[in-house]
């Protein structure tokens, strides 16, 4: 097995497929792919790899020793992956952190991040979907969160959309640095990151 990533941020083995399935069937981000990693304590050996991951499904993998690992961004329950189901709506996904909305339009709306990519925008295919009625979004990947689990950082760049993104009141040209209470600024509308991993946790994997 051989996991590589699109650059739309899907993960998929590069030995069965010679491009992203996902890309290719216009799924999009919300089809979570589909990964078995070797379960249990001790170093990763060379013959298996740990990876950055999405979420988690409980239970153990196919064969023993194994757990299966879900790696999309999207609501785990509304899609199946393409070699095996979907955990269900009550398995947990394992989150990174979450944006609150701070401004007028929903205030108080909050939505979690995971591991990776995270896309912003209106539209439901993003990983985050803020439908608060600001039309000053841009419907498709406005900015994406990053959540870098081997190095345990947050980043954000701005994403494909007309509209500017703003970081704690400066356009964001770049990719930058993401920490806790930083204020991020899509449209009219403003939001607050906050990270659960952190220097004081983070999940092993």
């Amino acid at each position: 097995m051989r996991m590589v990533t699109c650059n739309n941020g899907h993960y998929y083995d590069q030995d069965k497929y010679a491009t992203c399935p996902y890309c290719a069937n216009g799924a999009g981000a919300d089809i979570p792919t589909v990964q078995t990693v070797v379960a249990g304590g001790g170093a990763v050996g060379a013959d298996s790899e740990k990876t950055a991951i999405y979420g988690m499904a409980g239970g153990g993998g196919a064969e023993s020793g194994e757990k299966t690992v879900y790696m999309g961004g999207g609501s785990a329950s509304a899609q199946n992956a393409p070699e095996g189901e979907a955990p269900a709506a009550d398995e947990p996904i394992l989150l990174s952190g979450w944006l609150a909305i701070i401004s007028e339009q929903g205030r108080g709306t909050s939505y979690t991040l995971t591991f990776g990519m995270n896309t912003l925008g209106r539209s439901e295919e993003n990983h985050v979907a803020i439908q608060n009625g600001d039309a000053s979004i841009s419907r498709n990947k406005h900015a994406m969160i990053i959540y870098d689990y081997e190095n345990n950082l947050f980043y954000i760049k701005h994403g494909e959309g007309q509209f500017l993104t703003y970081l704690n009141g400066e356009v964001l040209l770049e990719t930058k640095r993401l920490h806790a209470n930083d204020r991020i600024k899509l449209g009219s509308t403003e939001l607050i990151f906050i990270p659960l991993c952190s220097d004081n946790f983070q999940w092993e994997l």
